[in-house]
C-alpha cells in the first residue's frame, strides 16, 4: 500500500504482475502480465525488425509492425517473431508506428534481458 492507502502494484506468485496509478487508477504492464497478454492475443503487439534495436526506447524507424488499434498511451507488448522482448507505454498510434521513420514509438518500462 501506499500513502493513499491504495494499492499500488497487483502481485501474482510474487512477482510484480501489474502497476496501478494511484491518481488516474490506470494499469501497467510488466513482464508477466505482458506474457499473458502475449499468450491471450494478438492484440497490442508491436514487432520489431531486430531485437538488438530495443534499448531503452522502441524509435519507430525499427517498428515492422503494429497493432492500428493502438492508440498513445495504450500499454503494449514488444515482440520479435513469436518471441515477447519486453513490455512498454506507445508514445504514438499503430498506425504511425509503421508509418513514421523517426521519433519514439513505445517507452520500454522492462525488457528481457539476455544474460
Amino acid at each position: 500500500m501506499a500513502k493513499t492507502g491504495k494499492p499500488r502494484f497487483i502481485l501474482y506468485e510474487g512477482k510484480r504482475y501489474a502497476g496501478i496509478n494511484a491518481k488516474t487508477t490506470h494499469i501497467t504492464l510488466y513482464l508477466p502480465a505482458g506474457r499473458r497478454l502475449f499468450e491471450a492475443t494478438e492484440r497490442r503487439r508491436v514487432y520489431v525488425k531486430d531485437p538488438k534495436y530495443l534499448i531503452t526506447d522502441l524509435f519507430s524507424a525499427h517498428v515492422e509492425d503494429a497493432d492500428e488499434l493502438i492508440r498513445p498511451g495504450d500499454e503494449v507488448v514488444i515482440v520479435y517473431g513469436e518471441e515477447i522482448l519486453g513490455v512498454g507505454k506507445a508514445r504514438i498510434s499503430g498506425r504511425s508506428m509503421k508509418e513514421f521513420s523517426r521519433g519514439v514509438a513505445v517507452r520500454v518500462r522492462e525488457k528481457i534481458t539476455n544474460a
